[in-house]
């Protein structure tokens, strides 16, 4: 199920943690809006990832891989909502189009902490 309006801490040893978004198809929309809120005493990476949907890649154990997203802001400063994969180190705003996945972000934390907030997108999004 997916787990709308969460925050999720970030601390120091979440080396290796995966942060299940979900299945966005269980909400209106087919993208997330997640965004990245480190300390700054944050070291680490966020990498957003994905699966094909249903219970036969969940029974099996079927892998997340990383998938594109768009940058909307990242450190603070507007962007152009380009489709990437880039890694997340510091403040980012982003936009992760899902329809057909279960998403996840695979978190690396080796000092300080930071929040994450995901929403699932309600309506369409822009192409």
């Amino acid at each position: 199920m997916a787990q709308m309006g969460r925050s999720q801490r970030i601390v120091a040893g979440t080396d290796g943690q995966l942060l299940i978004l979900g299945d966005v198809n269980e909400v209106e929309g087919g993208a997330w809006a997640v965004h990245f809120v480190p300390d700054a005493s944050f070291v680490g990476t966020l990498i957003v990832l994905g699966r094909a949907l249903g219970r036969a890649a969940d029974t099996d154990g079927v892998g997340f891989a990383p998938i594109p997203y768009r940058r909307i802001s990242l450190n603070n400063v507007a962007q152009d909502y380009a489709i990437v994969q880039d890694t997340i180190t510091n403040t980012a705003i982003i936009q992760i189009p899902s329809a057909g996945l279960s998403v996840a972000i695979l978190v690396n934390c080796s000092a300080g902490f930071g929040f994450v907030y995901n929403h699932p997108i309600a309506g369409a999004t822009a192409p």
